[in-house]
């Protein structure tokens, strides 16, 4: 299998970023066989959440690049693509961008009823479809008729309209769904969420917007190729096939950075502004000039509410003076489900980071001043961490400040902070430089393993990812490191450090940090220790090396059965 992959992880790593701006927007190719098709999707332009076309692609080694014109700028790519592989991915796009906005209810609807949402039950009759192709699930369903519309679209309405003189309706209805999006737009209003900035210049901020947006669509994608490549997909990589899939990325390029992000479901996002700034909402705010020159004692009395029926949000100032908001779409916060004492989110999913609210902010990854590190402190971590932090974001901003953990869920409508974000770690530049930064960028990872790992959640809160053997760790830890934030015995002895003495939670994360950056040293002290009759610091030298090499990161998906196994345990404690 080894053989095949220095061939195919090329392929991975040429992940073409093609994101056109603002329109107008003008799509054409070098070649003169492209340009009806390049003619005809551009009316799309208008039907794409903020008015931009993204799409991204893999490009094999068969295929050469496109051209993309946008006034006087044009993208070079690999010449002559498939016209007809061009035209599915923005189909696919276009899918995911309809279904995936929280505004889109009634097209989702509407996309439901004509092309089925769920796999599976599709009617598998000789009417209603425009190839065999489309039959296999509701995704290929609709690229196959948008295909086709683009293509063939006289050949298209004769065959619905021959199906629809013997009573079947269901090719009829692709048609005329495909039809009014191209040609009249009625869901403008509702899918079209653009996101109105005053006093900052779109275009410094529009790239880092447009980075995120693709890798974000094309998240599935590279997961499968990986899949197909190894076998088997991240989840069950050994230790030996991620060494190799890290020796073929390039971490200094921004494109693999986050095709490790979406290989691993760890979003990474670059942002100038603390995590404070976030927490307070203040990125929601019309007049950024205002927002960013709020001081923290100003601005930590901010006050966001929010109307569950509406899904209107409303922020106040320290004199209690409502603010102008930006443009946003409803029901940013999303509602949490109650089932037996504990809370989740509706339908045990897990959320994605809403760029587009952020995007005043956004930086691209080679922004950050640290931004040569960033390759070596994600090679630091562990597998198994790597693997049972899923789902949890990294922030990486251009700040100075201590670095933060929100290891609470956010965005929510119990805990209304970090809209449009969810849970993870901020680092921010430390005063003392870039080996600081790296070792608080480990030391708050280690506090979301504690939280939302170990624990599996904050307070009632239960996370979409469960991790069954580490959760067996808890009542050793606790025993160890202490419960939560609890003190700790002030003791010469014991601690690799003295911010670990602070209390129970930075005795858990200071003792991960150093068993990644300071091993050696860690294992020296603790013997020490241990011949001088103190076996605390042994036990937790051997807590984290158990942890971090011989514990499962097997993963299961929150459940309803799980929900209840899990009541049933806290009961009989």
């Amino acid at each position: 299998m080894w053989e095949i992959w220095g061939e195919h992880v090329q392929n991975i790593i040429r992940l073409l970023w093609v994101v056109t701006a603002l329109i107008p927007v003008h799509l054409a190719t070098a070649q003169n066989s492209n340009q009806t098709i390049a003619m005809q999707v551009n009316p799309l332009a208008t039907e794409i959440p903020g008015k931009a076309l993204y799409f991204s692609t893999f490009l094999s080694q068969r295929r050469e690049s496109i051209w993309l014109y946008n006034g006087t700028q044009q993208y070079p790519g690999y010449k002559d693509v498939q016209s007809s592989h061009l035209v599915r991915k923005i189909g696919r796009l276009i899918l995911i961008r309809l279904l995936n906005k929280p505004s889109n209810d009634n097209v989702a609807v509407l996309l439901s009823n004509i092309f089925d949402k769920e796999v599976g039950t599709l009617p598998q009759g000789d009417y209603g479809f425009i190839n065999e192709t489309a039959k296999k699930n509701p995704s290929a369903n609709f690229i196959e008729h948008f295909h086709a519309y683009v293509t063939a679209q006289d050949s298209f309405k004769e065959k619905a309209k021959r199906q629809g003189k013997v009573g079947r309706q269901e090719l009829l209805e692709k048609f005329l769904f495909l039809q009014v999006m191209f040609e009249s737009s009625p869901f403008d209003t509702q899918i079209t969420q653009s996101t109105r900035v005053s006093n900052i210049d779109k275009k410094q901020y529009r790239p880092a917007l447009d980075m995120y947006l693709a890798q974000q669509t094309q998240s599935k994608e590279n997961q499968m190729e990986v899949e197909n490549i190894f076998g088997k997909p991240f989840s069950e990589f050994t230790n030996e096939e991620y060494a190799i899939f890290l020796k073929e990325l390039n971490l200094d390029r921004d494109e693999d950075i986050l095709l490790w992000s979406n290989i691993t479901g760890i979003p990474i996002l670059a942002l100038r502004k603390s995590s404070h700034f976030f927490r307070m909402n203040l990125h929601l705010m019309e007049d950024a000039n205002v927002a960013e020159k709020l001081k923290y004692k100003v601005s930590s009395e901010y006050k966001t509410l929010y109307d569950e029926k509406t899904g209107n949000i409303e922020l106040y100032d320290e004199l209690g003076a409502q603010q102008e908001l930006r443009n946003l779409p409803n029901y940013l916060f999303t509602p949490a489900s109650r089932y037996n004492g504990f809370w989740h989110y509706p339908g045990f999913i897990d959320r994605e980071i809403n760029y587009e609210v952020v995007e005043p902010y956004l930086l691209r990854l080679k922004d950050l001043p640290y931004r040569d590190s960033l390759g070596k402190w994600i090679t630091m971590i562990p597998l198994n961490i790597v693997k049972t932090y899923r789902g949890k974001a990294i922030y990486f901003t251009s700040v100075p400040g201590r670095s933060f953990s929100t290891s609470l869920p956010v965005s929510n409508t119990i805990y209304k902070l970090h809209a449009g974000l969810k849970t993870g770690v901020w680092i921010e530049m430390r005063s003392d430089g870039i080996k600081g930064t790296e070792m608080n960028f480990i030391h708050e990872i280690g506090h979301i393993i504690d939280h939302m790992v170990i624990r599996g959640g904050y307070g009632g809160y239960r996370h979409i990812y469960q991790f069954p053997e580490f959760r067996k760790l808890l009542e050793l830890k606790n025993a160890i490191f202490g419960e939560r934030d609890s003190n700790v015995s002030s003791t010469p002895y014991g601690y690799i450090s003295r911010y670990a003495t602070k209390n129970a939670q930075e005795n858990f994360a200071e003792h991960f940090r150093a068993i990644i950056v300071e091993r050696k040293k860690f294992k020296e002290s603790a013997e020490k220790e241990e011949k001088q009759g103190h076996p605390e610091l042994m036990q937790k030298y051997l807590f984290m090396k158990n942890m971090m090499e011989n514990t499962s990161p097997r993963m299961v998906p929150l459940t309803k059965a799980f929900l209840e196994k899990e009541a049933r345990e806290n009961q009989a404690r």
